[in-house]
């Protein structure tokens, strides 16, 4: 058995804040990537908003966030390096070679593979996520700038802003199989969220291209404002944001009528612009000023500005993507004296279980479990020291979930265990010390979180609510009855308390 942690303390049906979000802004002049907290009230202390400044390789340009937001990787075009950042920590972890001069990054949809633009190489080069090795690299177009994955297709989209073309390039084959044409000077590009649709920067032309992704051509384009150089769209679609690095505006485009119908001042010089998941904000980076502009996407005005560093910049998808967990844990959840967990992981992912259980929990009434039949959404959520190791999404349902009589609280069961495995849970109110609950998940779709987890970080189990509400458990070392995985077998981790 490997040791692992060194203290506990268990949660139970607590008030907690709401798990944060981050939006990462690489400063190129600075050599720092600032972590914003998007939710953060922007009337906030600065601290609160900015919450951490991470010092990385020369002159960072791209970034990319995998798809649990635990990571994230800046392109340091001064120093040929991308990054790997645990969020966590915020401390880069490892670093790898990005060719020449790598500008925009993107990660793969199972979060393995980075492409890096290396725009001194007329190429994108390959790294490996697991070990930051630089795997080779694809040819595309003269002086390559800015990358996008397209969403439900193994293609990547890179714009040329010497050839005035974007490569299509074929993930699989790693190679290029086709070439939008007729562009000129184009910069960033993004996706509809159906992956038909790309729209690219067309800086030397004062317009959006919009481009058919499946057929590679350019099928009408839209005025904007003075050298446009950002482009984000909508969650739902209906908008396109483009920043005009030129004039210091953002011009917002209705899909429906292919128009500019607003512009919006914003800081000196935008480049990046990203669209928050839920679709309330859109943030504008200006690399003039080092300032990021916070636009109210209902109103179309700017509601804020956040100062980040020298230089900013934040070419690419910068937003961590929507998740059940956040990538750190939260504070504020309140406690039981008595909690197990387990996991069981089977290579074959068949016989993996996983297990929770709580009991002697703090004063906690039936409402406070709020209504999962309807409105209220819970996640599973494992942490070490290093951050998120395990998630598990269990959505509000009308037939999974059954409120018990008389208040007693509420239980779920779905034998198949979808989405992320969870089959059963049960959560019981009760007075200070009486109230209790477990969760149980087991089969193919259950997550799987690297075992052995390390020698010894605190490991940490949150069962959250969409309510704001959470369950907390923290296992030490002296708790942890196994911890280990040998080739062939099932790997296992349980930690009990007892108090």
């Amino acid at each position: 058995m490997t040791p692992l942690l060194i203290a506990l303390v268990l949660t139970v049906v607590c008030w907690a804040p709401a798990a944060a979000q981050y939006a990462y802004i690489t400063n190129e002049t600075g050599s720092t990537v600032s972590m914003i907290d998007t939710t953060a009230a922007l009337d906030d202390p600065i601290e609160d908003i900015v919450v951490d400044t991470i010092t990385v390789a020369a002159g960072p340009i791209g970034v990319a966030i995998n798809s649990l937001g635990t990571r994230m990787y800046p392109a340091s075009a001064g120093a040929g390096r991308v990054a790997e950042v645990n969020v966590a920590r915020a401390v880069v972890v490892r670093q790898g070679s990005g060719g020449t001069t790598p500008a925009g990054v993107a990660i793969s949809a199972d979060d393995a593979t980075l492409y890096v633009v290396d725009a001194a190489s007329a190429a994108v080069s390959v790294v490996d996520t697991a070990t930051m090795n630089n795997l080779g690299a694809i040819a595309v177009g003269n002086s390559p700038f800015a990358i996008a994955l397209r969403p439900g297709a193994d293609e990547l989209f890179v714009s040329n802003l010497a050839d005035g073309t974007v490569s299509i390039v074929d993930t699989v084959g790693e190679a290029v199989t086709g070439t939008v044409t007729g562009l000129s000077g184009p910069r960033a590009i993004a996706f509809s969220p159906d992956g038909s649709t790309a729209y690219v920067a067309e800086e030397s032309a004062g317009r959006v291209a919009v481009v058919d992704a499946a057929a590679g051509t350019v099928t009408t384009t839209v005025p904007v404002g003075a050298a446009p150089w950002g482009v984000a769209v909508t969650p739902d679609g209906t908008r396109v944001y483009a920043t005009n690095s030129a004039d210091d505006t953002a011009s917002v485009i209705e899909v429906a009528s292919l128009s500019v119908v607003a512009t919006i001042p914003v800081g000196d010089e935008p480049y990046g612009i990203d669209v928050h998941p839920d679709g309330t904000r859109a943030y504008a980076v200006n690399h003039g000023e080092g300032t990021v502009s916070v636009i109210d996407v209902a109103g179309d005005v700017v509601a804020g500005t956040i100062p980040v560093g020298a230089g900013a910049y934040a070419l690419g998808r910068f937003i961590a993507p929507e998740t059940p967990c956040s990538p750190r844990r939260v504070s504020g959840c309140r406690g039981a004296n008595t909690a197990k967990v387990s996991f069981k992981i089977d290579p074959l992912g068949r016989r993996s279980k996983f297990k929770f259980k709580w009991s002697k929990g703090s004063y906690a009434v039936h409402s406070y479990f709020g209504n999962p039949l309807t409105t209220t959404d819970y996640a599973v959520c494992v942490y070490d020291d290093d951050g998120l190791v395990f998630t598990a999404d269990i959505p509000a349902h009308a037939f999974k979930w059954r409120e018990m009589p008389d208040e007693r609280g509420f239980q779920y069961k779905d034998k198949v265990g979808l989405p992320d495995g969870i089959t059963k849970i049960k959560l019981q109110p009760g007075a200070s010390g009486k109230s209790k609950g477990g969760i149980g998940g087991k089969g193919p779709s259950l997550p799987a979180p690297l075992l052995p987890l390390p020698w010894d970080p605190n490991v940490y189990v949150q069962l959250r609510s969409s309510d704001a509400r959470c369950f907390r458990a923290a296992f030490g070392n002296s708790h942890t009855k196994k911890n280990e995985a040998e080739p062939g077998k099932p790997a296992k981790y349980q930690a009990s308390r007892n108090q």
